[in-house]
C-alpha cells in the first residue's frame, strides 16, 4: 500500500489562515468586492426608470450596507464572514431592483389594456418587495417576493406581448 499523504494537516492549515496579513488581505478583499457590487447598484439604482420613491428607497438600503461595511474593521469578529454575508444581501438587492423595474416597464407597456386584476396584482407584488427592502428583510423572505413578482411580470409581460 503506498502512503497517501494529503500534505500539512487541518490544524495547521487553519493555523495558516490565521496569519495576520492573509487576514486583512482576505478581508480586504471581500470588501472591495462589496464595495464594486455596491457601486454597479447604485449606477443601475439611478439609471433606472423607476418612480422616484423606489429610487430613494433602493439608494437608501444601499447607504446602509455601506455604512454597515465601513463599520466592520479587521478587529470585528468574523470580520470576513460579515463582509461575505453584506455580499449576499447586495446580490438579494441587485435583484429585487432588477424585477421591480421590469415589473415597472411592463406596466407602463400594458397600460390600460391590461386589465385591473394583473395591474393590481404586479403593483401590489411590486409594494411588498419595497417594503421589505425598506425594512431591511433581504433575506428569505425578500427572495420568496421577488420569486412572485418575477413570476407575475413574466405572465404579464406575456400578456403584453399579445395585445400588441
Amino acid at each position: 500500500m503506498s502512503n497517501q499523504s494529503s500534505g500539512p494537516n487541518r490544524l495547521s492549515r487553519l493555523a495558516a489562515k490565521e496569519v495576520p496579513h492573509r487576514v486583512e488581505s482576505r478581508l480586504f478583499a471581500a470588501k472591495s468586492s462589496v464595495t464594486s457590487a455596491l457601486e454597479d447598484l447604485t449606477t443601475t439604482v439611478r439609471k433606472a426608470h423607476v418612480h422616484e420613491a423606489v429610487r430613494t428607497a433602493f439608494l437608501q438600503a444601499i447607504g446602509r450596507v455601506e455604512q454597515r461595511l465601513h463599520d466592520i474593521t479587521t478587529q470585528t469578529e468574523g470580520a470576513t464572514s460579515a463582509v461575505k454575508d453584506l455580499g449576499k444581501e447586495v446580490t438579494h438587492l441587485e435583484l429585487a431592483e432588477k424585477w421591480v423595474a421590469a415589473s415597472g416597464r411592463v406596466l407602463e407597456r400594458l397600460g390600460d389594456n391590461g386589465g385591473k386584476a394583473i395591474t393590481a396584482k404586479l403593483e401590489e407584488l411590486q409594494e411588498q418587495v419595497l417594503w421589505l427592502v425598506r425594512a431591511d428583510h433581504w433575506d428569505g423572505q425578500l427572495t420568496a417576493a421577488v420569486k412572485r413578482l418575477q413570476k407575475e411580470t413574466q405572465d404579464a409581460e406575456a400578456k403584453a406581448s399579445r395585445a400588441v
